[in-house]
């Protein structure tokens, strides 16, 4: 894996983009520059230019300190979350209600 080449300014914006589409959770800036063997400075430019990019997406990167995750676009999440069937109200049943009674109750 230390084979790899060092990736051009519009690669690493490509490959720093692809990572952020497979994550689970945000992911830290300094983490991935070492992952990728690049200085953190070449990562925060990739990630600031994708950003710019995505202002036109139905996506955004959102940063917390150091930490960069790709998510919904706020103006699009009414249609993805109608996609996913969270806009619906669902009550649990009484036998659901009755469990979390319990577990609450005792409290394992």
């Amino acid at each position: 894996m230390n084979d790899l080449p060092s990736p051009s300014p519009s690669e690493l914006k490509a490959i720093v983009e692809s990572i952020l589409f497979v994550a689970e959770e945000p992911l830290d800036m300094g983490i991935l520059a070492r992952s990728l063997a690049v200085d953190l400075k070449m990562v925060t430019e990739a990630v600031d230019a994708l950003n710019e990019e995505c202002r036109q997406r139905g996506v955004r990167l959102q940063r917390t300190g150091s930490a960069v995750q790709m998510v919904t676009a706020p103006e699009v999440a009414p249609y993805v979350e109608r996609f996913l069937g969270l806009d619906e109200d669902r009550s649990l049943s009484q036998a659901a209600l009755e469990t979390l009674a319990i577990i609450a109750y005792k409290q394992p």
